[in-house]
């Protein structure tokens, strides 16, 4: 066993010390998906940027009395070269558990079989009382570029403007139907925030800037991606244990669902025809989320 001192070879991580670190990298090799993994859905609502979510983000960092949580949450070795820590995973598609018939059950109790709906990878639910409050939805890091998106659809251009409504198209179905206003969209590499608000009598979907997975949160704000995915985490968390107003659009009209998000038919239909959504795509009820 070596003598070298114990603090010589890893080091403790208060509470303070993970929201402010960035997420591992993950293995890249020739063996992925040529496919994006998005749904045929396209978000057809009003979209916006989020003016100031980092801003909004760091104000919340900011008031939490880190000195109250100084005790160390973890440990990790110095060299970063732990594979546990940096968590590796090779992951296959969803698919996949269906050849080893894994049982899946709704929380009504019907076989996935039953009635097919499309699940929310992530759901933030409040203990007591038990419900959701905010979504996520994720997918592989090949074949979307949410920060190439996010950039140029802010600049006008309409193609990627078109690329950011399909890769928000299943999420912001899912935010309108289980009647919440707050959800994230990653690819692991690049993560986007989301915020579904009345304005003026039009429901309007806020998007944040695409937060890279290895941003390290920046004190000193002098760069410009100075907010880890973590921080951006404990904002939401922060922002959804508030009033029911804040993350829940229970209480106020709803437009139809197609003036929010719609179906890509496969091939053209025929004219005055609309496309439904797929039934692997309906979404579930807000009930339906909890376990």
């Amino acid at each position: 066993m070596s003598n070298t001192n114990t603090s010589e070879q890893v080091e403790f991580l208060s509470a303070q010390d993970l929201i402010k670190e960035n997420f591992p990298d993950i293995i890249d090799t020739s063996k992925y998906s040529s496919g994006t993994g998005l749904h045929r859905i396209n978000f057809k609502g009003k979209l916006e940027y989020w003016e100031g979510f980092q801003r909004d983000v760091r104000k919340v960092f900011r008031e939490i009395p880190w000195e109250k949580h100084g005790e160390a949450l973890t440990v990790r070795l110095k060299t970063r070269e732990d594979l546990q820590w940096t968590e590796h995973f090779l992951c296959g598609a969803e698919i996949s558990t269906k050849r080893l018939a894994y049982p899946k059950k709704k929380p009504d109790g019907k076989n996935e079989s039953d009635e097919k709906h499309s699940i929310p990878d992530y759901a933030l639910i409040c203990r007591i009382p038990r419900e959701t409050r905010a979504l996520g939805e994720a997918k592989h890091p090949w074949g979307t570029h949410p920060d190439v998106d996010v950039q140029d659809a802010r600049r006008g251009i309409q193609l990627h403007e078109n690329r950011l409504r399909r890769l928000l198209g299943q999420i912001s179905r899912d935010m309108w139907a289980a009647k919440l206003k707050f959800a994230f969209m990653t690819n692991y590499r690049w993560t986007v925030f989301l915020r579904r608000e009345m304005v003026n009598g039009k429901w309007t979907l806020y998007y944040s800037d695409a937060i890279p997975h290895d941003a390290v949160s920046d004190l000193d704000g002098k760069t410009r991606g100075c907010v880890s995915v973590r921080e951006c985490m404990l904002y939401l968390v922060h922002t959804v244990s508030g009033a029911q107003h804040i993350w829940s659009s229970k209480n106020q009209p709803h437009e139809p669902l197609p003036e929010w998000a719609e179906g890509i038919p496969k091939s053209k239909p025929k004219s005055g025809s609309t496309a439904q959504l797929p039934a692997r795509s309906r979404p579930l009820s807000p009930t339906d989320l909890l376990t």
